[in-house]
């Protein structure tokens, strides 16, 4: 019974961690925040593109299937991120990624 009680809490536990494994506990994304669309530097069509490669730093407005949001990178981790992790609910990625590179800000020399 002790055991079956420790692997729900456990994969409760889990389940939550992984939930939330992009946005800090305030709900913002560890990669950056949603902006207005006029306020984008250029425009990304995930129906055109495989992938998508920003800097840190830039705005850029997403566009896939008659949908739209843009969304300013400001990010410590230089990655490959899904889209899906910080797209508003209903936007549909189509399973595709961001590399974030390190902005003009982020190189130090």
């Amino acid at each position: 019974m002790k055991k079956n009680l420790f692997i729900g809490v456990a994969a409760v536990l889990l389940a939550t961690s992984y939930a939330s494994a992009s946005t800090f506990p305030n709900g913002d994304s560890y990669f950056g925040s949603q902006m207005p669309v006029a306020q984008s530097y250029r425009v990304i069509d995930l129906s055109q593109d495989k992938w998508a490669t920003v800097d840190c730093g830039e705005t850029v407005t997403f566009v896939n299937k008659g949908q739209q949001f843009s969304f300013k990178f400001d990010s410590v981790r230089h990655s490959r991120v899904a889209i899906s992790s910080f797209a508003p609910a209903g936007f549909d990625t189509s399973g595709k990624v961001v590399y974030i590179h390190m902005g003009e800000y982020d190189i130090r020399g």
